[in-house]
Order: structure tokens, then C-alpha cells, then sequence
């Protein structure tokens, strides 16, 4: 029985020690909604939410960044009476931050929202019409309000038409012109056409803003060295587990230590190599330049130290 009790207390020790750990804090990144000026004011407000919800959409897909919900960053901001339009100011950027617990803020505007219409008419008539969409955006460090990072992505869309013109070649029925036959896009929907350019420039943004936006390094990480050259060192450690900067330090297992009265083993010995530090991460691996240390091979075991 007093074995059972003993076995149920380690139990909860074990238990409340899990529980009181604190968890791996993910990167906490408010997105407000893009501002437009582009000038298109036909579809300025649509077009800025869409995209604003595209991007928000692709962030959340990555490891190691928490998103603001957008009803609680607009509360914050109405409540508040800020302004996160234009140029946003380091003051009202650390504010926003700490209103909403955000350590980025992600600030986009739509510089350019057009669509080019063409007309010939040679025998056979052609119109087409393409939409061009240009987003930048900036990273914002909220505790600063200094800008870390921006980029800038454009996309386009299309559609087309022709058609044959016969009384242009002086075809005729019983002396009655022959109306024109043609093809291509049938339907022309301005919004449309811009959301599907919108959607090709968050494409090409996302990832930039996403390698932008520095990641918390699970505190417990520890990986392999899988690949070593003349001055990386590729490790297992990915997305959502380090971000650029993590300083690693890499150790290697010696031999079995045992006890020379118990004769139980006491663990392998732990050979510190050396430290490397990410510079870049990827989906299952990151790469990391070498700090201090050589010798490092594949199969040294890595861990973050801060």
C-alpha cells in the first residue's frame, strides 16, 4: 500500500512539474488592414480587406507565429483612437503592441491598384485587360516601433477577347453587313480581375514577410548535425523551433561512465564542440554558421542555449 501511495505522489510531482513548465511561446503578429494609395477608389475597401485577409491566411500557415484576432486589434485600436494609417509613428506602434500583446506589427499598403484596357481592330478585333496590384508592407518591432523589415511584391491578371469582323473585309449578305463573330472571356468583373492580381502579389510577399518576422526558439530544442561544410553547419531543427540568431551549442557523446564502487552507469560523457548560431530557417532544417569550435561531424547533438 505505501508503495502504491509513493508511486501516486512521484506520480503528481511529475504531473504539476509538466503543468507549471511554461509552454513554447509562439511569436505573438497583429496584420491591421491595409491602406490603400493606389487611387482605385472603386474598390479600394473590398480589395484592402482581401488582401489584408489573404496575408493573414498565409501567416498563419507558418510555425512559430500567433496571430492577433482582428475583432480585438480592432477594438483595441477604435478604443484607444489610434491611427495605424501611413507612416505609422514608433510611439503609436509600441502602444498598439502592448494594447494587444503583439511583439510585430505587420503594416501593409496597396501603392497600386490599375487595369490597362487595349483595343485593335485589323479584320479580326481583339480587347483585352489587365490588372496590376502592388503591395509593400513593413515589419514593425512593437516594443521599439522601429521598422526591422519591408518588401514590396506586384502581380497581374488578365482577360481577353476577339472577334471577327467580316464587314471589315467587305463581306456581305443580300447587301447586309455580317455581324461580327467572336470568342474569349465572356464575363469582365473589375474586382474580380484585381483580387486575382491581389492574390498573386501576396504570393510572392508572404514569404518575405514571413522570413522577416524573427521566431522564438523553443527552449528545449535539440536536434542533429546533418550536414557540415567549410563554414555551415545544417541542423534538424525548423521552423518553429529557431529563427534566425539562435545560438546552438553542439556536443558530442563520449564514452560510458560508470561508477567504480556502485557500478551503475552515470550517462555518456558530454563533449561541448562548439557554438554556431541560425542564419537560416527552413520547414525541417535550418542553417547556422560556425561561432567557435571545429571538428563537428553529422550525428553531434545540438540544443539551444538562448
Amino acid at each position: 500500500m505505501k508503495k502504491i501511495a509513493a508511486a501516486l505522489f512521484l506520480l503528481c510531482l511529475a504531473a504539476a512539474d509538466a503543468f507549471c513548465q511554461e509552454p513554447f511561446q509562439a511569436t505573438r503578429v497583429a496584420v491591421p488592414v491595409f491602406e490603400d494609395a493606389s487611387g482605385c477608389t472603386s474598390y479600394s475597401s473590398d480589395l484592402r480587406q482581401a488582401v489584408t485577409d489573404m496575408l493573414v491566411a498565409e501567416l498563419a500557415k507558418t510555425k512559430g507565429i500567433s496571430l492577433v484576432e482582428r475583432a480585438r486589434l480592432d477594438t483595441a485600436v477604435n478604443e484607444s483612437r489610434l491611427s495605424l494609417a501611413g507612416m505609422v509613428d514608433p510611439q503609436t506602434a509600441v502602444t498598439v503592441g502592448n494594447l494587444v500583446g503583439a511583439s510585430y506589427l505587420v503594416l501593409g499598403t496597396v501603392t497600386k491598384a490599375s487595369i490597362e484596357e487595349k483595343t485593335t481592330n485589323f479584320i479580326i478585333s481583339t480587347h483585352s485587360r489587365k490588372a496590376l496590384v502592388t503591395l509593400v508592407v513593413r515589419v514593425v518591432d512593437a516594443q521599439t516601433g522601429l521598422t526591422v523589415s519591408s518588401a514590396e511584391a506586384g502581380g497581374d491578371a488578365d482577360r481577353s477577347s476577339a472577334s471577327l469582323d467580316p464587314a471589315l473585309m467587305g463581306v456581305k449578305n443580300n447587301n447586309q453587313a455580317v455581324a461580327p463573330v467572336g470568342g474569349g472571356t465572356v464575363g469582365y468583373d473589375q474586382s474580380g480581375l484585381l483580387r486575382e492580381a491581389a492574390a498573386k502579389a501576396v504570393a510572392k510577399l508572404a514569404p518575405k514577410v514571413c522570413d522577416a518576422i524573427p521566431k522564438n526558439a523553443a527552449p528545449d530544442a535539440e536536434g542533429y548535425v546533418v550536414k557540415v561544410d567549410a563554414s555551415r553547419v545544417f541542423v534538424d531543427l525548423g521552423l518553429g523551433q529557431v529563427s534566425p540568431g539562435t545560438a546552438l551549442l553542439v556536443q558530442r557523446f563520449g564514452e560510458e561512465l560508470i561508477h567504480p564502487v556502485t557500478g551503475k552507469s552515470l550517462g555518456k560523457e558530454q563533449i561541448k564542440l562548439g557554438n554556431i548560431k541560425v542564419l537560416e530557417v527552413f520547414e525541417g532544417y535550418s542553417v547556422a554558421e560556425i561561432q567557435d569550435g571545429a571538428g563537428f561531424m553529422p550525428g553531434d547533438r545540438v540544443r539551444v542555449t538562448h
